[in-house]
Formats: structure tokens, C-alpha cells, sequence
């Protein structure tokens, strides 16, 4: 008779995804999860299957939360898009200078290039974060707060592409008063 799980699976894919976002994948070792996760080897093998299988299952987890984070933004038609667009990327720029290591997907881009399933993933949640920014200003252009004429996929890409370098800059110059002027930035490129 097999034995049923004695855990939660979320809850060991949020502490493998933290080492993995430290450390990264190549230097992520099986005793680093073994310690993080607080399950022994066959655990976590029979478990997850592999180090590679369980960290496709830390990226997918990873999009999802900050997907549902914004959506749960987009829903809230009460207050102006422009607004919550503007709270957004202060947020973000203020956790920049808490975050410790690089942006996971960034690192995960450079470091998984060839591993298509990876890449797939990094594409497929990337296209989803975009399409939510996208919602965000298209209707912040219905109401008169971000001009029509510009192409709102092109906006949504710098966001979020804006989102990542906050982080890295951080990283590089330790200074947030930089990153929140860069985030006032933004916030102007989207009404300009």
C-alpha cells in the first residue's frame, strides 16, 4: 500500500523557490532543498520526481501568485486604473531594496536559456503578466488618463520590464532614492 502524503506540496515548492531564487538552479544542491523543505531525499523524490521537475513546479508557483496579486488589482474597477497602475509601481519599487537576490524569472531567463520547457513557461507567464498590464491601461485610456494613441502591449512590455530593473539597480547602486525616482519615470512615460 503507498503512503499518503504527510504535507503540504505548496508550502515545500514556497521553500524550495526560495532557495532556488538565492542560489539559483545550477547551484541549488539536493541537500539545500533536503534542508529547505524539511523532507528526506526519497520525500522529496517521490515527491517532485526531480530537482528539475520540482523547479518547473517553484516558476509555475511563482507566476501564479504574482498573477493573482495583480489580477486581484485589475478587479477592483472602484478606483481609477491610472491609480492603481501608479500604487503598483510604487510597490514595486519600494520592494526592490528588500528583495535579496535578483528577480527570479530574470535570473531564470539567463541561467535556463536552452531548457525549453523552462523557456516555455517564462514565456507563457511573462505573456500573462502583460496581458494583465495591458487591461490596466486600456482602461486607464477609456478613462481619459493615458492617451490613446499609444499601443498599450508596448506599455505593459515596459512595465514589466521596468519591474525587473528596478530590482537589478537596486542590487547594483544600493540606492532608493534612484529606484523611486525611476518609478516616478515611469509613471510619467504612461500619462506622456
Amino acid at each position: 500500500m503507498a503512503r499518503s502524503i504527510e504535507f503540504i506540496p505548496e508550502e515545500k515548492i514556497t521553500k524550495a523557490l526560495e532557495v532556488f531564487w538565492e542560489k539559483g538552479y545550477a547551484n541549488t544542491s539536493l541537500n539545500d532543498l533536503v534542508e529547505a523543505t524539511q523532507l528526506n531525499k526519497s520525500s522529496l523524490y517521490n515527491s517532485f520526481t526531480d530537482k528539475h521537475t520540482l523547479f518547473v513546479e517553484c516558476l509555475k508557483t511563482f507566476y501564479a501568485q504574482i498573477q493573482c496579486e495583480y489580477k486581484g488589482a485589475v478587479s477592483c474597477c472602484t478606483t481609477p486604473a491610472i491609480k492603481q497602475l501608479d500604487t503598483l509601481i510604487d510597490k514595486k519599487a519600494d520592494k526592490s531594496n528588500v528583495e535579496k537576490s535578483a528577480c527570479f524569472v530574470a535570473t531564470t531567463c539567463f541561467e535556463m536559456a536552452n531548457d525549453t520547457k523552462v523557456q516555455a513557461i517564462l514565456t507563457s507567464g511573462s505573456q500573462k503578466m502583460v496581458e494583465i498590464f495591458t487591461a490596466f491601461i486600456e482602461r486607464a485610456q477609456k478613462e481619459g488618463d493615458i492617451p490613446k494613441d499609444k499601443d498599450a502591449t508596448i506599455m505593459a512590455h515596459v512595465i514589466l520590464n521596468s519591474f525587473t530593473g528596478f530590482q537589478q539597480s537596486y542590487m547594483l547602486y544600493k540606492d532608493i532614492k534612484l529606484i523611486k525616482k525611476m518609478a516616478e519615470g515611469l509613471k510619467a512615460y504612461l500619462r506622456a
